[in-house]
């Protein structure tokens, strides 16, 4: 029997299935035989996309997620929703390339530099593969493959190389709009005939999320937090820390150490926003508490008492229009950190 007609039984067993682990295993089934013709044919890469203002938006609800990026004083927002049918934009902003990512098996939305040694900016598509359930990408200038979690290349000509992340806010449009009044939002006319008001396979994709099921072997478990627990990754160098979201509670604000690093974290419970900044400013070393806000966590320092909102900017007092340094940081599922990074530093590990 060739693999087409595998595949076909495959799926015809799979719409007859009723029991969960039977769906799994048939699924792999199809994924193994014709893996990734058929993940490359469905999430397929947009090139330089259209988008259109705030106000073309209103169906955009508040507590949809985006990603939300800004350069050289332009705003764009990526709905998450369009983010999983297509996982790969190609686009600039501000004048400058960006490679914006979303993984929904790990739940990594991560924007990265597409110029790799002083080499004009590559253009990626998804690759087909996965690698710990995280997506593979494939860039055309060198066809190497990279692990959108790591942002390494594992194979090919850039081998060893890896893409600098640049910093974004995973977020809710509520406090994307807020930040950035007059930002613009990825146009839903892209040649597609999609649903963008919807997840491909929302229902299933809202179970993946709540349940400890995983949909491809992983290496590596470990069992001290649900398997989707959201955590906050933060790496310095070659070390890495993560902030399980269960560990933060209440807490908008947290003074730490990464690698001896003194870093901040803030963290809106609300909008489920999550990010980290060096605390070492003008060779000082800063530590912060938060405001009272109604929508998202601002924030004031201990020595120039200055205010600094979620993007790490000084909106009042002596430091006003200054910016703190991002940290090398992104949301993701436990599951998917771990299965690369065992050994990583847990914050309030229980």
């Amino acid at each position: 029997m060739n693999k087409r007609k595998v595949g076909v039984l495959l799926l015809f067993l799979l719409s007859f299935a009723n029991c969960t682990s039977v769906k799994i295993g048939l699924f792999r089934g199809v994924m193994n035989v014709f893996g990734g013709k058929i993940y490359r044919s469905r999430f397929i890469a947009l090139q330089d996309p259209k988008f259109i203002s705030s106000n073309e938006a209103d169906y955009l609800r508040d507590e949809e997620e985006v990603i939300g990026i800004c350069m050289n004083g332009v705003a764009k927002a990526y709905p998450l929703t369009m983010s999983f049918h297509h996982h790969i934009f190609n686009d600039e902003i501000g004048g400058k390339r960006v490679l914006v990512t979303f993984c929904p098996l790990t739940h990594t939305a991560m924007v990265f530099d597409p110029a790799v040694d002083g080499e004009r900016a590559m253009n990626f598509i998804v690759e087909g593969g996965l690698k710990e359930s995280n997506m593979i990408m494939l860039d055309d200038l060198t066809q190497s493959k990279w692990i959108q979690i790591t942002a390494g290349a594992i194979k090919g000509k850039k081998k060893g190389k890896r893409l600098d992340l640049l910093f974004a806010l995973h977020t809710t449009w509520a406090v994307w709009k807020q930040l950035h009044p007059n930002t613009v939002v990825l146009s839903r006319d892209t040649g597609f005939d999609y649903d963008y008001s919807r997840f491909p396979f929302q229902e299933k994709y809202f179970r993946y999320k709540k349940t400890s099921h995983f949909m491809f072997k992983v290496s590596h478990r470990y069992n001290r937090y649900h398997p989707k627990e959201l955590i906050l990754v933060v790496e310095v160098g070659d070390s890495s820390k993560v902030y399980p979201f269960s560990n933060l509670q209440a807490k908008g604000v947290i003074n730490d150490l990464v690698a001896q690093a003194p870093i901040t974290v803030l963290y809106d419970t609300t909008s489920q926003t999550i990010v980290a900044f060096s605390r070492t400013f003008n060779e000082d070393v800063l530590d912060f508490r938060a405001e009272a806000d109604s929508n998202c966590v601002k924030i004031k320092d201990s020595i120039y008492h200055s205010s600094w909102n979620f993007e790490g900017m000084a909106y009042e007092g002596a430091c006003k229009g200054k910016f703190l340094k991002p940290v090398r940081s992104f949301k993701a599922f436990w599951f998917a950190w771990i299965a690369f990074h065992p050994e990583t530093a847990v914050y309030g590990g229980k």
